[in-house]
């Protein structure tokens, strides 16, 4: 938040990875206590909300998720379901072993930077900072695990339909213009001399 609030982006990356690591450490201490206050700071596109949504989804126990019900924020149960919705997995797993958390944190630990970092030089929230209190985030979106990078992979797509509109944009303008001119000469050429009868 303070990290956002100034555009530091070392330091709110710093941030999101020791949030993680503290979660790696103890997968069964889980922050749903700090979840209601990571919302009440942070914008729908902040790349914490994401991180506390996606370690909830991936890794969070329905006995704890019913304990803390009355606490959690109804966005953050909302923002769960559209997660594991995105990447078609079951929320709150009941019978996870103990290496498939670990196995499920492991994967977003190699994913951390490419999904939650920042990397360029714009704050996060800068459009919406003044309704969030202190956070910033991104145009971009950026949603949790398999969601993350199908968005990715949209945002490619949209990209590479963008080159092509305007490939097609530019032969289509070239097509009109050569008409255009071809119509203009006809237009503005002399008339036929008329016979009279």
């Amino acid at each position: 938040m303070f990290a956002n609030e100034l555009g530091i982006i070392l330091l709110r990356n710093a941030v999101l990875d020791e949030f993680f690591l503290r979660i790696y450490d103890d997968p069964d201490d889980l922050p749903y206590k700090c979840i209601f206050n990571i919302y009440k700071a942070t914008t729908p596109a902040s790349s914490l909300r994401h991180l506390a949504v996606d370690v909830i989804v991936k890794i969070g126990k329905k006995a704890d998720v019913k304990e803390w019900m009355h606490d959690l924020p109804k966005q953050f149960l909302m923002d769960c379901l559209t997660s594991a919705s995105e990447d078609r997995i079951v929320p709150f797993p009941k019978n996870l072993s103990e290496d498939g958390i670990m196995e499920r944190l492991e994967e977003m630990r190699k994913a951390m930077c490419e999904v939650f970092h920042v990397h360029d030089s714009e704050p996060d929230d800068q459009e919406l900072g003044s309704q969030a209190g202190a956070s910033v985030c991104t145009e971009d979106s950026r949603r949790p695990g398999r969601g993350a990078e199908r968005k990715g992979k949209e945002a490619e797509e949209d990209a590479e339909d963008k080159a092509q509109a305007q490939n097609v944009d530019s032969e289509l303008h070239e097509t009109f213009d050569e008409e255009s001119a071809t119509r203009m000469e006809y237009v503005m050429g002399p008339l036929p001399i008329r016979e009279r009868h």
